[in-house]
């Protein structure tokens, strides 16, 4: 499919998703000199000409809403035989991908990402028109947070298939209110019940109702408590679960009316983990609220068309009596689809409940595995029939450590299923060793096994006390801790200076200098040489990295009356300083130490 041309101008350049229903791809308009996306309608749905026709009329009522956060479906076009839609192409990940790879987020990325969701909502919301498919495969993120929902009111589109609806139910029942499952017509409050969902999910990582059925799945979103967040969490702000809990409420009049109102008290929530103000439950307004936007109209309405609605250009025909009244048109056909679903799931449930407890494995309390290593705790779990899978977390703990386990330590799961655990990956930082006085082979092992780096710019100088490869500075203190992967720059003897006065007569003197306060533009490697009448082409005595406002002191032992420092930074010469000795003698130069 890669490089097909469609209808003479959509080049496809990239495949994107593939779902139950359509196939999508990254395409090049060559018309309008843009990159837009295409979804190809798999069959047998792209044959089926309720569907295909109800797709079009979605693409037309779509185009009474406008917002940069919502995916504008553009039109509805054909490609030998096969039915495609033409969107504009989201920016970013789809918020699904993210959630396996990198949930649980933190708090303010939650409410930031359903804040972008309920603004590209509001316009919907405030015609009364519900999108109907809120969930993480529909969402899209970029790296900056921005978000993008797509396929709006694409439910009423399934309502004309005979099996869309039943192939579409298992990605839409983890997100579907009670009202909806039970036979009634999405609305913008179950658009907020799938926000909550969303949030829920962003938060831990895991949906609040699973199940192993579509049905199953139904009859915990009505009857089950939402789990708490904070007991799993401790760091989920309270309001924040508060608001969860009402957008999750088992009745649509106990959640949020609109998005409008939901991103009303997130925003409120927002300003407050950001500047630090505290936020107390229920959250108060600043201002006056405005006018609430009526969801439903005085004289109930469905709010969107039924599915076998009379089209407005077909004749009329006059109402059957009550006795011939087909009752089973009022619903859209989806929701029956479900009811079929159900009855066949629970026969089907009957048989498999007695099959399985028949022969099910056998439950074990789970130990503790918290603080132990991975490898040994994979062994223990194997004795009981029980696989551990790892995710790496960075952590200051050592390397391999468990950080936390689910399900927890104490509580029973099958044999032959799995438990997850978080293993450190090490921290992100590490502390730079002394490697003075070290090899230049030494020192990149030592290095080598820190994930740390040489740096290609190796100095070279003369020592008096080292042979040549050994270690006589670095930029970066000893004790320092730095990002993994990090360079540090060595300066390595290049063998052992030769003075060029050896007259015993010239005098012996310890010196000191003193530079501080520092002015640095930011962390700046400071390096000190001292030029005396034996070394008259200096040696270095100092060298380590430092930030404004720091003051260092070196000490060496010179010959002569007076000597000379110059002082570098980060490589260049900023000062020369000419002293005298210091009055005292200095003692022996093994007791001295001076710094190579």
């Amino acid at each position: 499919m890669i490089g097909s041309l469609l209808r003479i101008r959509y080049e496809v350049v990239q495949e994107l998703e593939d779902s139950s229903i359509f196939k999508a791809f990254r395409v090049r308009d060559r018309v309008g000199g843009r990159e837009v996306k295409v979804r190809m309608v798999k069959a047998p749905f792209g044959q089926e000409k309720e569907f295909t026709d109800r797709l079009a009329e979605v693409i037309g009522e779509g185009q009474r809403f406008q917002h940069p956060n919502l995916e504008r479906l553009l039109e509805l076009d054909d490609h030998e035989g096969t039915p495609f839609l033409v969107s504009e192409l989201p920016p970013g990940t789809q918020l699904k991908e993210k959630v396996a790879k990198l949930a649980p987020f933190s708090a303010p990325v939650t409410i930031q990402t359903a804040i972008g969701i309920c603004e590209a909502l509001v316009p919907m919301h405030e015609m009364g028109v519900a999108h109907g498919d809120i969930s993480t495969a529909n969402v899209f993120v970029t790296q900056e947070g921005r978000v993008k929902v797509a396929f709006a009111g694409m439910w009423r589109a399934y309502g004309s298939s005979q099996t869309a609806a039943v192939m579409v139910l298992p990605s839409m029942a983890p997100y579907l209110a009670p009202e909806v499952t039970q036979g009634g017509m999405p609305s913008p409050t179950s658009d907020i019940y799938g926000i909550g969902i969303v949030m829920y999910e962003l938060l831990s990582g895991k949906y609040p109702f699973s199940a192993d059925t579509p049905v199953a799945m139904a009859m915990k979103h009505a009857t089950a408590p939402v789990p708490s967040l904070r007991l799993s969490h401790p760091g989920v702000p309270v309001v924040l679960e508060e608001i969860i809990k009402k957008c999750l409420a088992k009745l649509p009049q106990d959640r949020y009316p609109t998005a409008q109102a939901l991103v009303a008290d997130l925003r409120i929530l927002q300003d407050a983990l950001r500047f630090g103000k505290q936020v107390s439950w229920p959250i108060k307004p600043l201002g006056p609220m405005p006018e609430p936007v009526p969801v439903m109209p005085a004289e109930p309405q469905l709010v969107a068309p039924r599915m076998s609605a009379i089209q407005k250009d077909r004749v009329p025909q006059p109402e059957p009596e009550d006795d011939e009244i087909d009752y089973s048109d009022r619903f859209p056909r989806w929701v029956l689809a479900i009811g079929y679903v159900a009855i066949l799931a629970v026969v089907v449930m009957v048989g498999v409940y007695f099959a399985y407890n028949l022969t099910k494995p056998k439950l074990v309390a789970l130990p503790n595995l918290v603080g132990r290593n991975a490898v040994e705790a994979t062994q223990d779990l194997e004795k009981l029939h029980v696989k551990l899978r790892t995710r790496d977390q960075q952590s200051e703990k050592a390397s391999g450590t468990i950080l936390k386990m689910d399900p927890e330590a104490g509580q029973k799961v099958r044999e032959n299923s799995s438990v997850i655990a978080w293993v450190s990956a090490g921290s992100e930082n590490v502390e730079v060793p002394d490697l003075r006085g070290d090899t230049l082979d030494d020192a990149k092992q030592i290095l080598r096994g820190l994930d740390l780096k040489i740096s290609s710019k190796i100095i070279k100088k003369k020592s008096s006390d080292f042979e040549e490869g050994v270690v006589i500075g670095q930029n970066l203190a000893a004790g320092q801790k730095i990002p993994r992967k990090s360079e540090i720059r060595l300066t390595v003897s290049s063998g052992k200076r030769q003075p060029e006065n050896v007259d015993d007569s010239v005098p012996r003197k310890l010196y000191t200098i003193t530079v501080g306060p520092l002015d640095l533009p930011g962390s700046t490697n400071v390096r000190v040489e001292l030029l005396d009448d034996r070394y008259p082409d200096g040696f270095t005595i100092y060298e380590q990295r430092h930030v404004s406002g720091e003051t260092l002191t070196a000490k060496e032992v010179g010959y002569g009356e007076l000597v000379r420092f110059k002082i570098f930074y980060d490589g260049v010469l900023v000062d020369t300083v000419t002293q005298y000795a210091n009055e005292q003698e200095p003692g022996d130069p093994a007791e001295e130490n001076p710094t190579p």
